[in-house]
């Protein structure tokens, strides 16, 4: 996660906001939303790329299949920003 959110520049509110469905891996891209209620697309290079891949990876693997119900990409509990 820390990889993810230093490599591309994101906010704290933007990293544990994005939903899996908004990561594309074959544009190797992810959509934000910003503070302003604006999308935008970043763009991610080869080491974020593998790392985001590892961590879907482990993500499916959680018992009883629980990510599955949470759109989340970092599911995050009682963080407060």
């Amino acid at each position: 996660m820390l990889i993810v959110f230093i490599d591309m520049g994101l906010r704290l509110d933007e990293l544990i906001s994005v939903e899996i469905d908004e990561l594309d891996l074959k544009r190797r891209s992810l959509k934000v939303h910003d503070k302003k209620a604006k999308d935008r697309n970043i763009f991610f290079d080869k080491r974020t790329f593998r790392t985001l891949k590892h961590w879907l990876r482990i993500r499916e693997r959680k018992p009883e299949k629980v990510c599955e119900k949470i759109p989340e990409l970092f599911p995050v509990d009682n963080l407060e920003i």
